[in-house]
């Protein structure tokens, strides 16, 4: 029995530290040949990019309107209910908000790198940090 808690112990000790390892993302350098052909190619990417990052930005807006829309009817029926059988209303709209599926990347930085290549230039993929880093790391 001891040697399994002492498993159990040294388990859980092992994710706890897993837990707090680096997280990295990838970021892209973008290099393109210095002709005007390849500039005029990556200069109709960019509004493509603009557009889909607005289109993004709106329908995550409506997302989140939708996600409180639905919040309020749960809750205006919770209350109903509590307050039909007696009980308190101890909850509010926002204990019922789940806005998770609300924020999703819309794939406009994959396409316009897809594009920019397309064009003859190079996307330069590095990694770069964004949790639980060591400040004494000096190679990504």
């Amino acid at each position: 029995m001891k040697k399994a808690i002492q498993c159990f112990i040294g388990l859980g000790f092992i994710l706890m530290l897993s837990g707090c390892a680096p997280k990295y993302t990838t970021e892209y350098s973008y290099v393109a040949p210095d002709t005007p052909a390849v500039k005029a190619c990556v200069n109709q990417c960019r509004p493509s990019r603009t557009a889909c990052r607005r289109m993004c930005v709106s329908g995550n807006k409506g997302c989140i309107q939708q996600a409180k829309d639905h919040a309020m009817a749960r809750f205006h029926q919770y209350q109903a209910d509590r307050q039909a059988n007696g009980y308190p209303v101890d909850k509010t709209p926002d204990d019922f908000l789940n806005e998770s599926s609300c924020f999703q990347s819309c794939g406009c930085e994959v396409d316009y790198r897809a594009c920019f290549q397309l064009c003859g230039g190079h996307a330069v993929p590095h990694k770069v940090c964004v949790k639980f880093c060591d400040t004494r790391e000096i190679d990504n």
